[in-house]
């Protein structure tokens, strides 16, 4: 993802010293979750993750039967992703940028969580989702929101952008994330609080801390 070098997400991996897998959370989120019983229902059936991280949705949607791909900039979390799904054979971890997704109509449905706020190049990396989707296909999406706590912390470097602790961030608007999904049909939007543990020391939110999100699910026409 642009925004940040490998290098600086090498390092979180790193000094994560949790005892559960993911340095980000300790489940699949919610609304992930709820929608899997939707995409089968919809007969989707490979799905990219598109900055998979270690491996915390990529191996929900592995388990729910879905033939998963998971993309990720980092060098240190492909290797967890990939032993995280290692009894599921359908399923692939590669180590890329988004901006550098390239591929048309191979996929059912993208997901992307908590992505979106480290990009500084957002649009194109909608435009390549946009492109890799094929006809009908689905894209579920998460974008940290201007009501988010953190807005604001760290030297401002642009319009909703921060850096935080060498950490790039940008926050959206509702009608930011409606322009930058013109090119989708939307199908639901909602605002959502919710929590997230511990990361890393020198993370910008490094104790169990609120975020403001709005998560989308919307179709490829």
């Amino acid at each position: 993802m642009n925004g940040m070098s490998s290098n600086r997400w090498d390092k979180v991996y790193n000094d994560f010293k949790g005892k559960r897998f993911s340095v980000w959370k300790e489940d699949i989120t919610p609304f992930l979750e709820e929608e899997i019983d939707f995409l089968k229902n919809r007969g989707v059936k490979k799905i990219l993750d598109a900055g998979c991280g270690d491996g915390r949705n990529l191996l929900a949607f592995a388990k729910a039967g879905f033939e998963m791909t998971g993309i990720d900039i980092s060098q240190e979390a492909c290797p967890r992703a990939k032993r995280v799904v290692k009894q599921y054979p359908q399923t692939k971890v590669i180590c890329q940028d988004l901006t550098d997704l390239n591929g048309a109509d191979e996929y059912d449905a993208i997901i992307c969580d908590y992505v979106m706020v480290h990009l500084q190049d957002g649009k194109k990396v909608i435009e390549n989702f946009h492109r890799a989707l094929g006809r009908n296909a689905y894209l579920l999406i998460e974008f940290l929101s201007t009501d988010d706590p953190s807005f604001g912390k760290g030297e401002k470097v642009g319009e909703n952008s921060f850096i935080s602790h060498g950490i790039f961030h940008h926050f959206y608007s509702l009608d930011e994330v409606k322009n930058l999904l013109s090119l989708f049909k939307i199908l639901e939007i909602r605002k959502i609080r919710h929590q997230d543990p511990n990361h890393v020391a020198d993370y910008p939110r490094s104790k169990r801390h609120t975020h403001d999100s709005i998560y989308v699910l919307c179709n490829k026409p």
